[in-house]
């Protein structure tokens, strides 16, 4: 009862036959690259292209995976539109709110169902701050708040996670204050389900590949 899971490259699904059964055969759940992203769902304001990220969602359900959406809210991968766009706090907070509600409700419609799971918000931390400097910082104060209070409200059936870099190991400055901004979101009643580590883990990384092996299962302990 433990899901294996891995990032797919969703043009490459479609067109390496070993690629997608390798994926296929040895993942229990997926998650795809870019294909979710503000950029690729909502390129044009008001306007929402979904057929890749519903796409990616069908390929999962097809290999019999479940499926992690990622993500709604980061301060990346945004169109020109949203970027450069001279926006209030309202109408940051409005825009927020419509995308997260669009994109949820839209993947769960085409499916008949829900992910399990979508990254809300991605990287809002740093070592020094709850929230470092983006398109919603410090423009929407609360914006976390208000990302996850809209995707509680927009699919209540889907886990809500945030997700970071940077945290994995124990002790690290970032790593206190993602703690910190997470339990002052439960404190406060604020819909979060769990929180995603990117940990960037490969093998072909590693010179060592034994002691690489050795320090990821001494992390797992601690």
């Amino acid at each position: 009862n433990i899901y294996l899971g891995s990032q797919f490259k969703g043009d490459v699904i479609k067109s390496d036959p070993q690629y997608k059964a390798t994926h296929s055969a040895q993942f229990s759940l997926s998650t795809v690259g870019n294909e979710c992203k503000w950029h690729a769902t909502e390129q044009q304001r008001g306007i929402f292209t979904l057929d890749k990220c519903n796409a990616a969602f069908a390929y999962a359900r097809s290999a019999k995976q479940a499926f992690r959406g990622h993500n709604l809210c980061w301060g990346n991968d945004n169109p020109a539109w949203l970027e450069s766009g001279s926006f209030s706090t309202f109408e940051l907070k409005s825009i927020l709110e419509e995308h997260i509600t669009s994109v949820m409700q839209g993947v769960k419609a085409a499916a008949g169902k829900s992910p399990l799971a979508w990254d809300v918000v991605n990287e809002a931390t740093n070592s020094t701050a709850f929230f470092k400097p983006n398109r919603w910082y410090p423009a929407v104060p609360d914006y976390v708040d208000v990302a996850f209070r809209a995707a509680r409200a927009a699919d209540p059936d889907a886990l809500l996670f945030y997700n970071d870099y940077g945290v994995a190991e124990l002790g690290g400055a970032k790593a206190e204050q993602m703690y910190a901004m997470v339990a002052s979101m439960r404190a406060r009643g604020v819909p979060i389900d769990g929180v995603g580590l990117q940990a960037h883990l490969t093998l072909g990384g590693a010179d060592d590949v034994d002691g690489y092996s050795d320090d990821i299962k001494g992390r797992s302990r601690a």
